[in-house]
């Protein structure tokens, strides 16, 4: 027995130009949201701020955040030991040894008068060198670095702004000072000179 095919309709074999509009419309569409979504994916996810800015590293001690410009800093290093002398003022911990130098570590809250808890040991020191001398500021940890918008810099109050080196809050409430103008303070005369390498290293041989 010869099986003869079934003539298939018309409506499924052919498209008429209608449907043939709308499918090449729909492929036009799905093509043009995909674009989209490229172009969308391609952009940056964070756009860079164009107002000036400064890069920051912020610390605690004695229970408040502190911030300095990275640019200023040395070199960022663990407490390892302090040699403690006898009629250092109080803005003075000891003397650090660290290659070969003598630093001496400085409590930046009694120098700005601005301690809202007690002295613990410290875990870091945030070295500064100038040609003033250098110096190395206690910490207690390193909250992180980052960069900030200079206009972001918030004014102090009257009563806590009473020092040159310091320069305002930042928008995380850290206080931000400059850590080579701590070398023009009158409290860090010992002996009618500069507590700085130069001036201790002999005492701490």
């Amino acid at each position: 027995m010869t099986r003869t095919a079934k003539p298939r309709s018309a409506s499924k074999s052919r498209k008429t130009p209608a449907a043939n509009r709308q499918e090449r419309g729909s492929r036009a569409d799905v093509m043009e949201t995909l674009r989209a979504r490229a172009v969308d994916l391609a952009q940056p996810r964070f756009t860079a701020s164009t107002k000036p800015q400064v890069r920051i590293v912020t610390f605690s001690w004695r229970e408040q955040s502190w911030a300095v410009d990275s640019d200023m800093i040395d070199e960022v290093i663990p407490v390892s030991g302090v040699t403690l002398l006898p009629g250092l003022p109080r803005t003075y911990l000891g003397l650090m040894h660290y290659r070969g130098e003598i630093y001496p570590l400085v409590d930046v809250s009694a120098l700005f008068d601005i301690a809202n808890g007690p002295r613990r040991k410290p875990t870091h020191a945030l070295l500064v060198k100038c040609a003033k001398g250098a110096i190395a500021i206690a910490a207690t940890g390193l909250e992180g670095a980052a960069a900030i918008d200079t206009d972001a810099i918030s004014a102090m109050s009257a009563d806590d702004a009473k020092h040159p080196a310091l320069r305002g809050l930042t928008p995380g409430l850290a206080v931000l000072f400059d850590p080579v103008h701590l070398l023009d303070d009158s409290r860090m005369i010992v002996n009618e000179q500069p507590a700085t390498t130069a001036a201790v290293g002999d005492s701490a041989q």
